[in-house]
């Protein structure tokens, strides 16, 4: 997979965001890897300097002033997205050649597979007539978790009632005085899921 230069700094904050600019200004400096860098060097520092003359206003001035300073980062952001094109196209998909350039290499995310079966699973009565409570530990990988619901006893005709939600829920609409079996599993990248054993408990 070829590697992703990450040139989104809207998440930095601004102190963040110009030592950021400083570093890649000095690793491509002389780079033999990005000898006519778009747009050029002595543009960015000329906006940098910009932005870094605003900042200093804004902490001591008013609305006026930030709103000037938020102008000189957006102009200089956007000048970061071109360089940061530019080094993309230039780095001949080789990661070292693109972290010389000072930029950051976008991470891919880590497929985790199938999540293990649920362990610390819990349901304890819900906080109101016909409810249940559920609860597991935080599995990594998941993005959500899959709950089932279905009345007692529990066979293979039993019909389940889904809720996807996360990994504390309130089960709802139950008939108080029935037993009903609870199941959980996690949910990430992968199609399967494995679920837990099941949980009977009785609704009040």
């Amino acid at each position: 997979m070829k590697p992703t230069v990450v040139s989104d700094f809207s998440k930095q904050s601004d102190d963040e965001f110009g030592t950021s600019v400083e570093n890649i200004i000095e690793s491509m400096t002389d780079n033999p890897n990005y000898p006519l860098p778009i747009p050029t060097l002595a543009s960015i520092i000329a906006l940098l300097g910009l932005f870094r003359k605003a900042l200093v206003a804004a902490r001591s001035g008013g609305p006026k002033f930030t709103a000037a300073k938020n102008r000189e980062r957006a102009a200089l952001e956007d000048a970061m997205r071109t360089l940061g094109l530019y080094v993309q196209m230039n780095c001949k998909n080789d990661l070292s050649i693109l972290l010389s350039s000072g930029f950051m290499q976008k991470r891919e995310p880590e497929s985790k597979g199938i999540l293990p079966k649920p362990a610390e699973f819990k349901v304890v009565a819900g906080p109101f007539s016909g409810s249940l409570k559920a609860s597991l530990e935080a599995i990594d990988g998941a993005d959500v978790y899959i709950f089932m619901v279905a009345e007692a006893p529990i066979t293979d005709q039993s019909q389940w009632r889904v809720i996807v939600g996360k990994r504390k829920i309130i089960i709802r609409d139950l008939i108080p005085g029935k037993q009903y079996g609870i199941k959980v599993a996690a949910k990430g990248t992968a199609e399967d899921e494995v679920f837990s054993d099941i949980i009977l408990h009785f609704v009040a």
